[in-house]
């Protein structure tokens, strides 16, 4: 996240014992840091295995993402105390500043550079001032003790409906028929269900969504492993009209896979941090059903838990309309799928996509490879690159992860990087093209959306991180940054990817400002 209007210039006045460098706070810069180490502590699923323990600074530990992150912010701002007392101590200590560390290496540079290394341009504030402000800024903190919820609840809370100056939504071929295949499927549903499958049409809901595995806590909507097989069977020609023939058959195989995995075929990798730990009353039957210690960290016994093409969701943001807008939300562990739809126009981002395994065979002995149109696209893309197109594409930050994932809304970087498509060669470009469509086939809009991108094709931004083996090593990472096609695909291990798809102008339809 980063603040508009400050200067990017830091003053360097010292060192610790252990040569990371100290820069010169001010006091807005201070409010800024407690607002952001609230943000930071309240992300379970973007930064797996993270947890913020005490108010501020205490021991963060276990693996997380975009270079770790959570314990490069907790390291680089480490206090001990109450909010109230560190305003106090900072205050009668340096009369409104303080020197604090910030080590700005790798993917971290965006986390903590934005806090701990600008100067702001106010004018400076007495002391009675100092501590109200830093209060007034710390008060959200005092949540986090009772964990409330996800970062991406709490952020969207600051979200609000989007300016009547909204971008122009495409066309959506099947909106009418999503409607009634979504009205018969919640005709199935006991009113207890119904309940819970459609919910309203809220920012604080839009955005429960997550690359992780996770229960009713971290999504909406109703488990298929709760529904009758006649419903199962409804809920997914809802998905089949939503997607079309090209996303509902990835959308199966990335479930297909997560059968795989609970059946330990392919790669084992991290269970994930499943979401915040919740009280046992305050435990839904679905969750206590799924082993509502799945929950906990560690993600559930042998993290496998929470795995299986049942533990799939289905949820409707607002009552299905033909003239109203509202949302259909698909979720999964690595499925994270945002359809908007007001009257026959609609969205169909953000877009999360991922596997794990990557490859395997089923029990008729068919190989399935869901994503390998994503990474062979992007793959080639890298090797066609000339060398010096290929050292200025490459990013200095590493990224296990996503970097625009859930609870980023909004939040791209302020400064695009790579090599402009421009300056690529045709068969670049078309691998560009490749690598765009493999996202955008899976909506029915896929075709209008391929329109747009391709008339701001030269605008566009080609980087990676890692090597140019797509999918080979953990980290290996690549993304096309438009001005309004954002891709990435993050390689977490050679059997596991994660993907996303945005557009920065309509994600949610534009319904919402972040």
């Amino acid at each position: 996240m980063r603040f508009r209007g400050q200067s990017s210039s830091a003053q360097v006045r010292g060192k610790d014992r252990k040569g990371v460098q100290y820069h010169a706070l001010s006091s807005v810069e201070f409010a800024a840091i407690v607002q952001s180490l609230f943000l930071l502590s309240l992300s379970p699923e973007s930064f797996p295995g993270a947890r913020m323990k005490g108010i501020l600074g205490e021991t963060i530990s276990g693996p997380v993402s975009v270079d770790d992150t959570v314990d490069e912010a907790a390291r680089a701002f480490r206090c001990r105390g109450s909010p109230i007392l560190l305003a106090t101590r900072m205050a009668d200590s340096c009369g409104g500043r303080e020197r604090y560390p910030t080590d700005t290496r790798g993917a971290s540079r965006e986390a903590l550079t934005s806090f701990g290394s600008r100067r702001t341009r106010g004018h400076p504030m007495n002391k009675q001032t100092y501590l109200v402000l830093a209060a007034a800024s710390a008060l959200p903190l005092g949540f986090l003790a009772v964990g409330l919820g996800s970062d991406a609840t709490r952020a969207a809370t600051q979200a609000a409906p989007a300016a009547s100056t909204a971008p122009e939504l495409l066309a959506s071929p099947k909106a009418a028929d999503v409607v009634d295949a979504a009205d018969a499927f919640l005709a199935t549903l006991s009113a207890e269900q119904r309940a819970t499958a459609q919910i309203e049409l809220k920012p604080q809901l839009a955005v429960r969504w997550t690359n992780f595995p996770g229960g009713s806590n971290v999504r909406n909507g109703v488990f298929y492993r709760d529904l009758k097989p006649e419903q199962v069977e409804a809920a997914l020609k809802v998905a089949k009209v939503a997607l079309g023939e090209e996303g509902f058959s990835r959308y199966q195989e990335v479930r297909a896979a997560d059968d795989a995995f609970a059946k330990g075929r392919g790669g084992r990798g991290p269970g994930g941090p499943g979401g915040p730990d919740q009280k046992k009353a305050d435990r839904g039957p679905d969750q206590k059903k799924a082993g509502g210690a799945a929950q906990k960290k560690g993600g559930g016994p042998g993290g496998r838990a929470m795995f299986g093409s049942a533990n799939y969701m289905i949820a409707f943001l607002g009552k299905p309309s033909k003239t109203d807008p509202w949302i259909l939300q698909l979720g999964g562990h690595h499925l994270a799928i945002n359809i908007y739809y007001k009257g026959t126009t609609g969205a169909a981002t953000p877009y999360h996509v991922a596997a794990q395994p990557t490859v395997w065979k089923d029990d008729q002995g068919k190989t399935h490879d869901p994503l390998a149109p994503m990474r062979d696209s992007l793959n080639s893309l890298l090797a066609s690159l000339t060398p010096e197109q290929s050292t200025r594409a490459k990013l200095e930050a590493r990224f296990n992860d996503v970097y625009v994932g859930p609870g980023k809304d909004g939040k791209f970087p302020a400064k695009s990087e790579g090599v402009p498509v421009s300056e690529l060669s045709n068969t670049s470009k078309d691998f560009v093209r490749k690598a765009i469509a493999a996202w955008t086939g899976d909506t029915p809009q896929g075709v209008k959306y391929r329109e747009i991108y391709e008339a701001e094709l030269d605008k566009a931004k080609v980087a990676y991180s890692g090597t140019t083996n797509v999918g080979g090593d953990r980290g290996d990472y690549v993304r096309i940054d438009g001005p309004r096609v954002w891709i990435e695909f993050a390689t977490q291990g050679n059997d596991h990817y994660h993907t996303i798809w945005r557009d920065r102008l309509t994600d949610y339809g534009a319904e919402f400002s972040f």
